[in-house]
């Protein structure tokens, strides 16, 4: 059989790549905003992923990284759901297996076990919304999460877009 590029890989693997240069992102803005010059492509890059971040996140100071002097364009808890991301994404495009045919649907246990791991990854974020944790705590507790909601769209992708 010659080698046939399958659309759900093809797409995990797309969004593997942007959700890790995300993450790089968002730990090189304050790099970049506290090391280079205010008008520059790259210090209008960075103010661009702190613009980004004011959208999906509180950016409470008290509750964010710090690095180089200069505060993450998100919280601690939203860089750890990032982090999870690509994790998620690699394991999928590694371990799930090629679907047989296109869905457009899963079936009920399929569904029931993807609500479970969402549930079982989110206990630790709730945790620490329920209870003061220091801030790495609250990155590594959402790790989970984000590893769970990004292997669930991968395999979503690959369901739905593999004949």
């Amino acid at each position: 059989m010659p080698f046939e590029l399958r659309r759900g890989p093809a797409v995990v693997a797309g969004a593997a790549v942007a959700a890790s240069l995300w993450v790089a992102a968002l730990v090189a803005a304050p790099y970049v905003v506290t090391h280079d010059r205010p008008g520059s492509a790259a210090f209008l890059a960075a103010t661009g992923m702190y613009a980004v971040g004011a959208v999906v996140c509180h950016q409470q100071p008290s509750r964010s990284f710090h690095f180089w002097d200069a505060q993450a364009p998100v919280c601690a808890r939203c860089a750890g759901l990032y982090a999870g991301a690509p994790g998620g994404l690699l394991l999928a495009l590694l371990l799930l297996p090629a679907p047989g045919r296109a869905r457009r649907h899963f079936a009920p246990e399929q569904l029931r076990d993807m609500r479970r791991l969402l549930i079982a990854a989110a206990v630790p974020t709730v945790f620490t919304v329920v209870v003061e944790v220091p801030n790495a705590a609250r990155a590594m507790s959402a790790l989970p999460l984000g590893l769970a909601v990004a292997w669930i769209a991968a395999r979503t992708a690959r369901e739905v877009l593999d004949a």
